[in-house]
């Protein structure tokens, strides 16, 4: 094989290799473009976070001087009350009963009442489902003080 042989043959795959670069670049740039686009519509649905606790009563770690009436859970957004569940346990792991669970003075809150409480630690355990269709399973403890 010749030098200028060899040069032919490297002009024509640089050619070849050129025109499908360019060709293939097309599809692949409307594809880029169109699942951008895609992707900037969905993003307010994937950015949305799922509904966080950002207000109980009684509080996270309170220490409270008398028992409690009413156990109040708020939250980042609303939640579906009908999906969601409230439990209140003492030391020992026993449950509570609590009243029934009711939406509270803000959409985004609920409410439960409960019966009076003895001194002790106790836990208070919320499954929620999100507007975004997520369950949020999560509690805290509060303690009531000896009186």
């Amino acid at each position: 094989m010749t030098a200028g042989t060899g040069r032919a043959r490297t002009r024509l795959i640089q050619g070849t290799v050129k025109e499908l670069s360019s060709a293939s670049r097309r599809p692949v740039s409307a594809l880029g473009i169109t699942l951008l686009c895609v992707g900037l519509v969905c993003l307010p649905t994937a950015a949305s976070a799922h509904a966080a606790l950002v207000k109980s009563d009684p509080a996270s770690r309170s220490v409270l001087a008398h028992s409690p009436q009413q156990i109040e859970l708020c939250f980042n957004e609303r939640i579906e009350l009908k999906f969601s569940k409230v439990e209140l346990k003492n030391a020992n792991g026993q449950s509570l009963t609590l009243g029934d669970l009711k939406a509270g003075n803000d959409p985004k809150c609920m409410v439960t009442a409960v019966s009076d409480m003895r001194p002790g630690s106790y836990s208070v355990h919320y499954r929620v489902l999100s507007q975004d269709g997520h369950v949020v399973d999560y509690g805290y403890q509060f303690t009531v003080e000896q009186r």
